[in-house]
């Protein structure tokens, strides 16, 4: 398995869009609605959205058609807090995706167990980043599971136990 980072592939090149640019730029209601119907969109950067934004820009890419890619890695001074997104949004706004950098994102226990369960279930994620969260809630059979459907992961400081450690080795073996 390879890190998300820096990934060097044709995503790099596609059609994206930086919402925390369009926000400062437009009224943040049309920047979503834009964001739901952009067509062509298939990599979306969110930083520095808060509160009850991130919750509309997660039922937004909900509704997008096409886009494969969301980052919403925390990337200083701008971070994305998720601690207002309900877990069953979460999984529907981004298992779709091919590409989610969720890294630094104060991900709570009930959203990465509901990502991962679902991720085992199907998804067209298979590359995913959630560093610099704390994973240690997450039962580590459906860690390991969500784990073994990835071609690439990023889980770096992420307060993991020894049994969920070795599930995910396990998993990443296979």
């Amino acid at each position: 398995m390879q890190s998300c980072r820096n990934p060097v592939n044709a995503m790099q090149a596609a059609p994206e869009l930086n919402l925390r640019r369009m926000l400062e730029e437009h009224n943040h209601k049309r920047s979503l609605e834009e964001l739901a119907t952009k067509p062509g969109l298939l990599r979306l950067e969110v930083r520095g959205v808060q509160g009850e934004l991130v919750v509309e820009v997660l039922e937004a890419v909900a509704e997008h058609q096409g886009l494969q890619e969301l980052d919403m890695a925390f990337n200083y001074p701008y971070s994305c807090s998720l601690d207002m997104v309900l877990p069953k949004l979460l999984v529907r706004a981004v298992t779709k995706l091919v590409r989610l950098d969720l890294s630094g994102t104060a991900l709570m226990a009930a959203q990465a167990t509901a990502l991962c369960t679902a991720m085992a279930q199907g998804s067209k994620l298979t590359c995913l980043d959630m560093a610099e969260n704390d994973l240690a809630e997450v039962p580590a059979e459906v860690l390991a599971a969500a784990v073994g459907t990835l071609v690439e992961v990023n889980l770096g400081n992420t307060s993991l136990n020894h049994q969920q450690a070795a599930a995910v080795w396990a998993a990443m073996a296979r």
